[in-house]
Parts: C-alpha cells; sequence; structure tokens
C-alpha cells in the first residue's frame, strides 16, 4: 500500500490490518481493520468494514460494516450494517440491512421492514404495517402498543396509565352467553360512546363492555391515548361504560 499522509498501518496476525486515520482525504479501497479509530473520515470508504468505526464520517459508505458505528456519519451509507449504531444524525441514504440498535433520530424514509420497538415518534405515511398480536385476554402495557387483541369468551383487558399515543384494537372473538368482553382503565378516564353512529356519550367510565346479550364477532374498539385521558377512536358494536 502506497504511504497517504495521516494514514498509518501495519499487519497484525490473520491479515487484519490495524488503521489510524488523522485529517486525510483520500480513498480507501478494501480497507480489513479490526478497529477504525478517527475524529474525522472526510473520503469515500468503498470496501468492508470489519471491526468498529469511533468517530465522524464525513462521505460515504459503500460496503459492510461488522461492528459498531458510534458517531456522526453525514453522507451514504450503502450496504448491511451488522451491530450497534450510536449517533445523534445520520445525514444521508441508509441503503442496506441493520441488524442491531439504533440509537438517536433517524428523518427520512424506511424502505423494509422494521423488528423490534420503536420509541419515540413516527412522522410519515406507511405503505405496509406489520401488526402483531396481541394477548387474548389481560394486561396491556405500553410496548404493546399499536397490536391487535382478539379476545377469548369473556376476556378482560387492563389498559396501562395514559401515555400519549399508545394505542390498540380490541376485538371480540368468541360470542359470550354472560359478561362479554371489557376494556378497564386504572381509574375513569374511558371516552367514548356507545356505538359508533350513536349520540350517547360514555364519559369518565373506569370500563366498558361489549355485553354477551348483544355482542357480535368482529365487534372491536380502537382505543387511543392522548396522555391523560383514554379515547374510542373507532368502533363496531354496542358498549355501555360503568
Amino acid at each position: 500500500m502506497a504511504n497517504v499522509p495521516g494514514l498509518n498501518t501495519h499487519l497484525v496476525p490473520d491479515d487484519h490490518r490495524k488503521v489510524n486515520l488523522g485529517n486525510s482525504t483520500h480513498e480507501f479501497n478494501a480497507i480489513r481493520a479490526a478497529t477504525v479509530t478517527a475524529d474525522t473520515v472526510t473520503a469515500a470508504l468503498v470496501g468492508g468494514v470489519t471491526g468498529d468505526i469511533t468517530g465522524n464520517v464525513t462521505g460515504n459508505v459503500t460496503g459492510n460494516v461488522t461492528g459498531n458505528v458510534t458517531g456522526n456519519v453525514t453522507g451514504n451509507l450503502t450496504g448491511n450494517v451488522t451491530g450497534n449504531v450510536t449517533a445523534t444524525t445520520l445525514s444521508g441514504t441508509l441503503t442496506g440491512n441493520v441488524t442491531g440498535n439504533v440509537t438517536g433520530d433517524l428523518t427520512g424514509n424506511v424502505t423494509g421492514n422494521v423488528t423490534g420497538d420503536v420509541t419515540g415518534t413516527v412522522t410519515g405515511a406507511s405503505t405496509l404495517l406489520p401488526v402483531t398480536a396481541g394477548p387474548t385476554s389481560g394486561a396491556l402495557s405500553v410496548a404493546m402498543s399499536g397490536r391487535l387483541c382478539i379476545g377469548v369468551v369473556d376476556a378482560v383487558y387492563t389498559l396501562p396509565a395514559p401515555t400519549a399515543g399508545v394505542w390498540y384494537t380490541i376485538v371480540t372473538g368468541v360470542v359470550s352467553a354472560g359478561t362479554g368482553l371489557v376494556v378497564t382503565a386504572t381509574s375513569t378516564l374511558i371516552q367514548g360512546k356507545t356505538t359508533s353512529a350513536g349520540t350517547t356519550a360514555i364519559t369518565d367510565a373506569t370500563s366498558i363492555t361489549n355485553a354477551g346479550a348483544s355482542d357480535v364477532v368482529g365487534d372491536y374498539v380502537t382505543i387511543r391515548s392522548d396522555g391523560t385521558k383514554w379515547w374510542v377512536v373507532g368502533q363496531s358494536g354496542t358498549y355501555a361504560g360503568s
């Protein structure tokens, strides 16, 4: 390899290279490294990186990264990342797969699937929103937000304390000859109506019930929190508040 100002390299066992980058603006091809440590890389990195990148990257990364990225990336990352990305800002396009955690803000579009939990706000449209099945009865958690819950006979769902943006769709899955499906809150927090087309309000209820005397398979409520209360924002069937 030719000497490049700001680049120090030497061979280490297993044909890995340990590379220290200074303020270089050159392009490096097919660098295989245990660790790349730099304050700033202002160049295109073409090839695979096996190891960690600690510092900022200004420019494009084309290739695969196996390891962790800690710092900011200004430019495009084309390839797969296996590891954790911890950064305040990724300015550019990420084309490829991320296996691991992303800590920071993602501004832009995601084309593909997200497997895992999102803590934060998603602003934008979704062309595909996978739905994860929720429990068939029992307590709901904030982490279960967005789940489709199909209840067993006389299911009782317990909502968590109100948290802004958290929501569930709860469906009557089995007709009941008894109580029917019940959704209950920690206190008088549920707001809604008895039917979707009706004018009878349910105000400050502790629970709502899709009674066994009138329930139909497929009756449902979609209930969403504004951070203070729980609001029924969609429904089918007849519900009574108490």
